[in-house]
């Protein structure tokens, strides 16, 4: 073993027999006792710090667009006594709130001078706190006025009931309309505003469902979200016996169907039931559908405007025809 080595040796075991004697504790308790003397004599002294100070921006009309971006926070070098140097730093302050409403002149330009930006600073900060500088010293942006319009709202929805039940109407949303602020040569091509998709399955229930709207790039909402109502119930399967309406036949020519009564059987939800009639459905034979080679014969087509009758079915489905001129 070298001499370097003992002697680096016996260093150390000086120094763990130090450390591990009472002499070393004594030590240590007035190492902190200085340490916490010197600390709070300094935050008792006037001390200079840079503090970031976090902004929030209110008070922006719907109609106004900022072409420029604003500054998040603001850089302080400030001086007070070092306790309040030492809350700055260590406490989680809210932002300050800079109103923007009455910074709209007709001019395009809004500007927050350096006098106005200190005042506000000063209200925020601690009255012995002195600002020394404050980076930027102002704020300003160019904006301009944006058009105004009513446009529809479209869900989009994947919606399927649990067995035995039906959509009892078309999903509602309200409100069916908002208003929108964006440039006119936007608003001129937008027709209507989407939801985030929404899918619910299996649904036996009614229900009323918040959907945020899709974002359209330099356009506003006057709402960033609507809410969409699937009304659902329980049906039940109803049969009736409706006439068979031919359309589109020119007046010089008389055509008969046979059977001229058909059977309709349709599911439909149970609180319309005994309000569902024949005028509900309508099935039609289109004149224009004839072709020469349908062998008298020619399927039928059905219609409803009832939103609580779905899944229609024919017997028979199409029926045989004769032609006479009127």
């Amino acid at each position: 073993m070298s001499i370097a080595v003992k002697i680096l040796k016996k260093i150390l075991l000086k120094i763990k027999a130090f450390f591990l004697s009472s002499n070393a504790l004594i030590f240590l308790l007035f190492l902190f006792i200085s340490t916490m003397a010197w600390f709070l004599n300094a935050l008792d002294k006037e001390q200079s710090a840079v503090f970031r100070l976090p902004v929030r921006y209110v008070g922006v009309p719907q109609n106004i667009l900022l072409t420029d971006s604003l500054p998040p926070h603001l850089i302080l070098n400030i001086r007070d006594k070092g306790k309040q140097i030492f809350n700055y730093s260590h406490t989680k302050r809210q932002p300050m709130t800079i109103d923007l409403a009455r910074t709209f002149y007709e001019k395009g330009e809004i500007i927050i001078t350096a006098d106005q930006l200190r005042g506000q600073i000063m209200r925020y900060l601690q009255p012995a706190t002195v600002i020394e500088r404050v980076k930027p010293d102002t704020i300003s942006s160019d904006y301009q006025k944006l058009s105004t319009g009513e446009v529809a709202v479209s869900p989009q929805l994947n919606v399927e009931p649990a067995p035995q039940y039906m959509l009892c109407n078309a999903p509602q949303v309200e409100p069916a309309t908002i208003t929108v602020f964006a440039a006119k040569s936007i608003l001129d091509t937008l027709k209507c505003v989407y939801t985030q998709p929404v899918t619910q399955k299996k649904i036996s229930a009614s229900m009323q469902i918040p959907v945020k709207l899709q974002p359209v790039e330099n356009v506003r909402f006057s709402t960033k979200e609507v809410k969409v109502t699937l009304n659902v119930e329980m049906f039940t399967e109803k049969t009736l016996q409706i006439p068979v309406t031919v359309i589109n036949c020119p007046a010089n020519i008389m055509l008969k169907t046979f059977p001229g009564i058909v059977d309709v059987t349709f599911n439909v939800g149970v609180s319309y039931f005994n309000k569902v009639n024949t005028n509900d459905i309508q099935v039609t034979f289109d004149y224009r559908d004839i072709h020469p080679n349908d062998n008298g014969k020619i399927s039928l087509a059905t219609k409803t405007l009832v939103p609580q009758i779905s899944n229609i079915q024919l017997n028979p489905t199409n029926v045989e025809f004769v032609i006479e001129n009127r």
